[in-house]
């Protein structure tokens, strides 16, 4: 298990990439392949603590659209993953996400 500190140190590290493998390199996800959703929050004494959630499995890539500051449409790429034993497919909902081997 990583720590908070650890996992937010990897994605600054690597300019904001949140798919990482266990030792916290990064890597790019390939349909298929499952991670597990890691939240980071706060405990009570103040530290980061990390928190391993859902096993999710890459699904590919999709276009979200949304409005930009002057109203205009804007696309961009997102990433989309399955939750384990559900049909639909959503983007990531962790702070990192660990591939499972």
């Amino acid at each position: 298990m990583h720590t908070g500190q650890a996992i937010y140190a990897a994605i600054d590290a690597n300019n904001g990439h949140r798919y990482f493998d266990n030792d916290l390199q990064p890597v790019q996800p390939k349909e298929g392949q499952r991670f597990c959703e890691v939240h980071v929050d706060v405990d009570y004494e103040g530290d980061l603590r990390a928190s391993y959630e859902e096993l999710v499995e890459y699904v590919g890539e999709d276009e979200q659209f949304t409005f930009g500051p002057n109203g205009e449409t804007m696309a961009r790429k997102v990433d989309l993953f399955a939750p384990e034993g559900d049909e639909g497919a959503r983007s990531h909902r962790g702070d990192a996400l660990i591939l499972q081997s």
